[in-house]
């Protein structure tokens, strides 16, 4: 039997700090292209340079997207607990004149 355990408010916390880490990322990222688009040399070596970030970034932003994706799937899922959990813990009450009639009987 598989036992699974969730703290949803954990989950959201980590989803905050993934997606602030996420974000910093990105702001890195533009930093750098703006470094090195601004710098003052021309050569073959820098072009590459240049082509060689652009590969970089597009391949940082898929990183990111996935990291995102699997962020909200995680805060969904956590959500989902959360409802289940409430509905576990609920209250029965309406049961209790189905079952106190069956035992009258």
């Amino acid at each position: 039997m598989t036992v699974t355990a969730m703290d949803p408010d954990q989950i959201h916390l980590m989803a905050i700090n993934a997606n602030q880490k996420a974000e910093s990322m990105q702001g890195h990222m533009s930093q750098l292209v703006t470094a090195v688009r601004g710098a003052e040399w021309q050569s073959r070596a820098r072009e590459e340079s240049v082509n060689n970030l652009g590969d970089l970034i597009k391949v940082s932003a898929k990183s990111i997207q996935a990291v995102c994706l699997t962020v909200r799937t995680a805060e969904h899922e956590a959500d989902q607990w959360k409802v289940f959990a409430n509905r576990l813990s609920g209250s029965f009450h309406h049961l209790d004149g189905i079952s106190n009639s069956f035992l009258l009987k």
